[in-house]
């Protein structure tokens, strides 16, 4: 799910059945801070959400089951946001000494290849790591 900002209505006087009754309104997608990001679309409201709101909004599959019935939908407006909070955790690399910028930083988690700032404990070691590659193309056979 991702975060977005109700800018506007979109009205439709002939649209696909299963939209008919829906309301549509113009989302601008926005990051935790509420800066603007991305590009505007259109969401089909499953919640009630007017213009101005901050809401969460998924896309693809998952938005068409946000209803009771099946609808056409590639964004779905999901939740009315009411209070984003980011929590904030002691860094266990930093040192106690007042001040340190490394003391404290956001609660998250970094997915992707072992980084030089995690802990030696949670970095696998080389030999370890499953290849990702695809096997090697077998050698084709020449024609006979």
């Amino acid at each position: 799910m991702m975060l977005a900002r109700v800018i506007g209505t979109v009205v439709c006087t002939v649209k696909y059945p299963t939209l008919e009754g829906r309301k549509l309104l113009l989302l601008q997608p926005v990051n935790k801070d509420g800066v603007p990001r991305g590009k505007t679309l259109v969401g089909i409201d499953a919640v009630g959400a007017g213009v101005g709101e901050t809401v969460y909004w998924c896309r693809g599959r998952e938005a068409a089951l946000a209803f009771d019935h099946e609808v056409v939908s590639d964004a779905s407006i999901v939740g009315i946001v009411d209070e984003i909070s980011v929590a904030r955790v002691s860094d266990p690399r930093a040192h106690d000494e007042p001040g340190s910028p490394a003391a404290t930083g956001p609660a998250c988690t970094v997915v992707g290849p072992a980084s030089s700032l995690a802990p030696p404990s949670t970095v696998a070691p080389p030999s370890s790591r499953v290849a990702r590659e695809h096997p090697a193309p077998s050698q084709k056979r020449g024609r006979r």
